[in-house]
């Protein structure tokens, strides 16, 4: 993400940088937790993710967010009737 986009954004993040991860099959109806490493992650930190994406009937659960050093966590949510394997992803991860 280029300095330009984070000035139109409006923010003062702390870390702008893209993370790719394969979420794996989440289940119809349900939420799936996916941890991704990331070594500037730190606890208590969370994350805005630009609209990224997704496939039909799967939608962001939440904001990423780190609970552990090191790691984010991505919660994806299928509000369709049949479990979805997603592609892999890239986003992009601005720390707020």
């Amino acid at each position: 993400m280029a300095l330009v986009d984070t000035i139109r954004l409006g923010l003062n993040p702390r870390v702008i940088d893209q993370v790719t991860f394969d979420p794996g099959e989440v289940t119809n109806a349900t939420t799936l937790e996916v941890s991704v490493s990331y070594p500037r992650a730190r606890p208590d930190m969370r994350f805005l993710v630009p609209s990224e994406e997704l496939e039909a009937n799967l939608v962001w659960a939440g904001a990423p967010r780190c609970e552990v050093a090191g790691t984010v966590i991505f919660t994806i949510g299928n509000l369709g009737a049949a479990p979805i394997n997603p592609a892999e992803l890239t986003v992009v991860l601005i720390a707020l």
